[in-house]
């Protein structure tokens, strides 16, 4: 039978723990090294930056953003919002203001087709910017003006 000081001397030669439990070369009995101790970084050392949960989750963000302006866009044209269309496409009126349809009627009763003439001139002279309110009403004013000398037969 081997002694414990010739077992031990073995275990010392093989890199092995000696049985009393002194571990050899300082190293713990499950082989590996001994964690060395790590001095705390200098204060002027630059700090690893964390990231902010946008910066973890951007694209996340991004899509779900895009998704919801879809959806908006999508529920606003089902409910129909912004809809360019006159509400009556087919009047010459849809534009006129109700001083401009009086003034061309009052005129139309009394046959003056001079003084429809001379309103239809002035709107088309004064048409303004295409595409302005302005240019939208006045052309209004010359379409009802021309169907009333037709009614009353200036032309």
């Amino acid at each position: 039978m081997i002694s414990l000081h010739d077992q031990n001397l073995y275990n010392r030669r093989m890199g092995r723990p000696d049985n009393t439990g002194t571990p050899r070369d300082g190293r713990p009995s499950n082989g590996l090294p001994p964690p060395q101790p790590t001095e705390p970084p200098p204060a002027d050392a630059p700090q690893e930056r964390q990231p902010s949960l946008f910066d973890r989750y951007k694209v996340w963000f991004i899509a779900a953003g895009l998704v919801i302006l879809v959806a908006a866009m999508g529920v606003n044209s089902l409910v129909g919002g912004d809809d360019d269309t006159p509400s009556n496409p087919g009047s010459s009126t849809t534009g006129l203001l109700p001083a401009h349809r009086d003034m061309v009627d009052t005129l139309a009763a009394e046959g003056d087709c001079a003084s429809l003439q001379a309103r239809f001139d002035d709107a088309a002279d004064n048409r303004g910017t295409p595409g302005s309110d302005l240019a939208a009403r006045n052309l209004a004013l010359m379409e009802y003006a021309d169907d009333a000398m037709r009614r009353i037969g200036c032309y």
